[in-house]
């Protein structure tokens, strides 16, 4: 069964060996990286990610935990694009972009790494099949 049965979000945030430091943002003196791993009724997981260069990435764990398990829970992991889409205007009111962009990335990749997991095949090349797929559709032009 691709039914989710669980999720477990991880915060970390490793300081840098060097600060980086930029005109706009300051001095990152570390990144945060949210993981998210998604486990279905087979006992299959899936496991995505995102990071900062060192702010939010506690709202975007708060998101994942509080708005996206909940609405997770019990749906089919492989139905990718309706999630996906799901998620958008699970959270639309409040977030269209930023936190929300950060928290559903995490979660699309996990679900994408559960499907290859499914499939035995690997994310590059179920996205070198999208590639083929869109290269035919659009009669080989560079996009």
């Amino acid at each position: 069964m691709t039914t989710i049965k669980d999720v477990k979000i991880q915060y970390f945030d490793p300081p840098l060996a060097e600060y980086l430091e930029d005109a706009k943002h300051g001095i990152h003196t570390h990144f945060e990286l949210v993981t998210v791993t998604i486990t279905d009724a087979d006992g299959l997981t899936g496991t995505g990610y995102t990071y900062t260069g060192g702010k939010g990435g506690r709202s975007i764990q708060a998101m994942i935990t509080h708005d996206l398990v909940p609405y997770l829970m019990e749906q089919d992991s492989q139905n990718i694009d309706l999630l996906h889409d799901g998620m958008q205007w699970h959270v639309h009111y409040v977030a269209r972009g930023g936190i929300a962009s950060f928290a559903i990335s995490a979660v699309d990749i996990a679900l994408w790494d559960l499907r290859g997991k499914r499939l035995s095949t690997s994310l590059l090349d179920m996205a070198g099949v999208l590639w083929i797929k869109l290269r035919k559709l659009f009669g080989g032009f560079a996009l």
